[in-house]
Parts: C-alpha cells; sequence; structure tokens
C-alpha cells in the first residue's frame, strides 16, 4: 500500500527550504517492511545526494535513532537535525514529494499478475518463432545461420543497426508506464592485420514516460549517450575465446531530467566463447564523472551484463541475459533479467533479424519497477 503527499500536516505544499518530519510507530502492521522515498516534485526522479539514498526504510531501521516507545521520526528537507543525520532524507534543494510504502504478501493479485505475464510472454515467442516459419528458406540459409550466430557476438566484424523498443509498466504507485527507443549501431574497423576496434553506441530516446506518482511530471525526450570502442583480436584465443577492451564515455546529451550532466570516462570489457550453436560471456564497464555541472551529482556507475544464447540452424536464437547496474555514488542498484526469442529473416537481399522479449526487474531502488517488453529489430550490413 502507498500513501504519498505534497502536503504537510497544515495542508500546505512542501518547500523546498524547509525540513519536515514523520514519526513512524514502533509496530507498522506489515508482512516485510516500510519505507519513506522523497521525489523531486518537478521531475517525479529520486533525489539523490552525496550523503545518501533517497529514502529509508525498515530494513536499516537498526542504525536509526529511536523514540522512547521504540518508533522513529524521519526527516526530509535540506538539513539534517543535529544528531539525527540516520534519520535524515537530504532533499538537495528540490521541492519534495513523499510516498510512505508498506509492503504486505497478497498471494492471489501475485497469481493473477503471473498469469498476465506468462500469456504476454508465450504469445511474443509464438509471434517470433511464425515469422521464422512463414520466412521461406534460400540457399543463403547456411549463410543466414552464422549470421543469427555473429549477432549474439557484441564485437562481431558485422555492420549491425539495431533498434530497440523497451516498454516498462507497474512503474510506482501509479502504475505507470514508460517506453524508451534505443538506437545501437554497432560498426567494426580494421586497425591492422591483428586487431578490430569496434564502435557501439547507445542512444536512447524516452518516449510517453508517465509519472510513477499522483501529480508528478511525464517526461519524454533524449538521454545520454554512450559511445564504447572495444580492441579486439581478430583471431580468438587458443581456446576458442574472443574478446575486446578499451574505453566508455558517456556524453551528457540528454534534455533536462533526461541528463547527468556529466562528462564520463572509464573501462569496457567483453569476453565470450561461441560453440556447437551456443554463445556465453559477458560485458562489463565501469564511469567515472570527470567533468560537467559542478552542481550535478559525481558519476561513480558499474554495468555488468552475462550472457547465454543458443541459435538454431532455423536461424532462431533463445537467450537470457542479465543487466545489472551499480551506483557507487547512491550505493543503489538494478538487476534486469532478458528472456528472448530472435528470428533471422530476409527481405529481398536484406538480412533483418526481429526479437521479442520479456523484461523482470529482480531488483531496483526501492522496487517502483516491475515488469516490461522488449521488441526490436536489427538491420545487418554484412560485407
Amino acid at each position: 500500500m502507498y500513501i504519498a503527499t505534497m502536503r504537510d500536516s497544515d495542508g500546505d505544499l512542501f518547500e523546498a527550504c524547509k525540513t519536515y518530519s514523520l514519526t513512524v510507530p514502533k509496530d507498522v502492521p506489515v508482512k516485510q517492511f516500510w519505507s519513506l522515498t522523497i521525489y523531486d516534485c518537478d521531475t517525479w526522479a529520486f533525489i539523490y545526494s552525496p550523503q545518501m539514498l533517497p529514502g529509508l526504510s525498515s530494513r536499516y531501521i537498526d542504525k536509526m535513532v529511536k523514540n522512547a516507545d521504540g518508533g522513529v521520526t524521519l526527516y526530509f528537507g535540506p538539513r539534517a537535525p543535529k544528531g539525527l543525520e540516520a534519520n535524515w532524507i537530504p532533499t538537495s534543494g528540490k521541492k519534495p514529494y513523499a510516498m510512505f510504502r508498506r509492503c504486505s504478501s497478497f498471494r492471489n493479485t501475485r497469481e493473477i499478475t503471473m498469469q498476465r505475464k506468462s500469456t504476454l510472454a508465450l504469445a511474443c515467442v509464438a509471434s517470433v518463432l511464425l515469422l521464422g516459419a512463414l520466412s521461406a528458406p534460400t540457399a543463403r540459409a547456411a549463410d543466414d545461420a552464422d549470421l543469427a550466430k555473429q549477432l549474439q557476438n557484441p564485437i562481431a566484424a558485422l555492420i549491425s543497426v539495431p533498434i530497440k523498443l523497451d516498454w516498462d509498466t507497474n512503474i510506482g504507485p501509479e502504475d505507470a508506464n514508460r517506453s524508451t527507443y534505443v538506437i545501437q549501431p554497432v560498426i567494426p574497423f580494421s586497425l591492422n592485420d591483428k586487431v578490430n576496434v569496434i564502435s557501439r553506441t547507445i542512444t536512447p530516446v524516452y518516449v510517453d514516460a508517465e509519472s510513477p506518482v499522483a501529480g508528478g511530471r511525464d517526461v519524454d525526450g533524449m538521454g545520454d549517450i554512450l559511445q564504447s570502442f572495444f580492441f579486439s583480436p581478430k583471431a580468438p584465443t587458443a581456446s576458442g575465446w574472443v574478446w575486446g577492451a578499451g574505453p566508455v564515455l558517456s556524453l551528457p546529451t540528454g534534455d533536462d531530467g533526461l541528463t547527468s550532466d556529466k562528462f564520463s570516462i572509464g573501462p569496457t570489457a567483453v569476453a565470450l566463447k561461441q560453440e556447437a550453436g551456443w554463445t556465453y560471456g559477458g560485458l562489463i564497464n565501469h564511469l567515472w564523472s570527470v567533468s560537467g555541472d559542478d552542481d550535478a551529482e559525481d558519476v561513480s556507475g558499474t554495468f555488468l551484463q552475462p550472457f547465454l544464447s543458443y541459435t538454431l540452424k532455423s536461424r532462431t536464437t533463445f537467450g537470457i541475459n542479465t543487466e545489472s547496474s551499480y551506483d557507487w555514488e547512491d550505493e543503489e542498484g538494478t538487476v534486469l533479467i532478458n528472456l528472448t526469442v530472435s528470428q533471422l529473416v530476409r527481405f529481398g537481399k536484406q538480412p533483418v533479424q526481429f526479437q521479442l522479449g520479456y523484461r523482470y526487474y529482480a531488483d531496483s531502488p526501492n522496487d517502483v519497477q516491475d515488469w516490461g517488453l522488449r521488441f526490436s529489430a536489427t538491420l545487418l550490413f554484412p560485407k
């Protein structure tokens, strides 16, 4: 259950310059935990700060200062009350929006939700398999099977332009929806006889991103561009591993509310092996901010993506991967699990791979995200 407000006990709107308090009694009737999360009233995003997370919960109650009756008083505002820093949520000069959550287990609702998720996932798989069954066999079947296999390699010497749509739903107390288009061209260059350089550019565009809290503002626009360069040997190792490493850069190109306002740089690496139709490996990067808006929060974030897939001779690929990110500044992480099915087809001479997937958020800040779907079309330009 969620309780959200933008007003104090007198009915006045919260102000950015004031500190407010909420007293939580000792025995709150919850089966799992309670939490208080503070959002920016103008952008509905979390209010991050160098000091701590944008919320407090009963999971960390042992670190808080308790009242005489065993309850706790939580504070949010620009300054912490003296001696009560452990009970304080900083607002960093933002106009706050408070949301109190009581998390309990409701078995019937969960069972119904899981049934709906299973139905959607099966529909996605059936659609892609049908597309593969309707694509006419060609003399290039063997070559296309190899293309489908190469697509599972993030640093293959193959020009590809994936266009993805990630649709997430059940976000926050308002069960908001968010659509994110991602354009991700991958272009290899031959550095010399032994080494390729693979350019990988990720450009997100947010469309119809609804506010997850009542009274918040919907947003849309372009996010920050992530640019990676992998220096990769053209030949695999003696044991069959393919690898690449290089720099990764985050460019503050995003619109207001969708950018870190920081230029960040760091290392990235990928390693994988392909055998008997299987592809398995992982990708990792880390970013540190080095310049940008002095008032913006510093960036120190790690991204890890292990992946596993199997490609059939029919050019159908089944895959699973996780996208885990961790913000070292705010000590908060997200774990996203992707289940996908892909099919390579041809329109005339143009090879295209279509993919449908199910996205499940195993963990996210304050558990505000739940699940979603992914659709992508990848244009291939083999030499």
